[in-house]
């Protein structure tokens, strides 16, 4: 969409499914979805600015079998994981010919969080006898910030100084 001639907007959406029918364990179905917005306004050559919103959604479900010293044939040994994650991305940008052709000014910001759940089910009287859900899994969160400052020295190459600051959370199971 281009509502005027400076200003765009982007809508996206996206779906996979997959389901592995074939198979009794492993991988047996996979979902995948994200909804996405971008926003940019640019009203002059000289700088635009932009922004991004995006929803992830994966869920997948597997089915496995515990085996000792010998491979178990016992479906009463099977566990199911049931995993969903949510990921939110916010973040925006700013671009600045500082001096036109010559030095510019570019800035980039970005938050994501990611909430997972992995429901994980066994059937009583196998081996694992009982398996539990995990709450948090695959939560993180990160919030990178960076901007850089170049001069084109010709229209064959540039140099640029910049930085960045990266602050981030992994706050799952496996890693708590």
């Amino acid at each position: 969409l281009t509502p005027g001639g400076d200003f765009g907007v982007t809508l996206g959406y996206s779906m996979t499914k997959d389901d592995y029918t074939e198979t009794e364990l492993g991988l047996t179905e996979a979902n995948y979805q994200v909804r996405s917005a971008d926003v940019d306004y640019t009203p002059s050559a000289r700088w635009s600015v932009y922004g991004f919103y995006s929803r992830e959604r994966n869920v997948n479900h597997q089915a496995g079998r515990q085996s000792g010293a010998v491979p178990s044939v016992n479906p009463l040994d099977n566990w199911f994981s049931d995993v969903e994650d949510t990921v939110d991305s916010v973040g925006g940008g700013l671009n600045i010919a500082l001096v036109p052709d010559k030095w510019s000014w570019n800035s980039f910001g970005r938050y994501q969080k990611v909430d997972g759940f992995n429901d994980l089910s066994s059937p009583p009287g196998g081996t694992p006898d009982i398996a539990f859900p995990i709450e948090r899994y695959d939560d993180t969160r990160i919030l990178t910030v960076s901007s850089e400052l170049g001069y084109h020295a010709s229209s064959h190459w540039s140099v640029g100084l910049g930085g960045w600051y990266e602050d981030y959370e992994a706050d799952d199971a496996a890693t708590t």
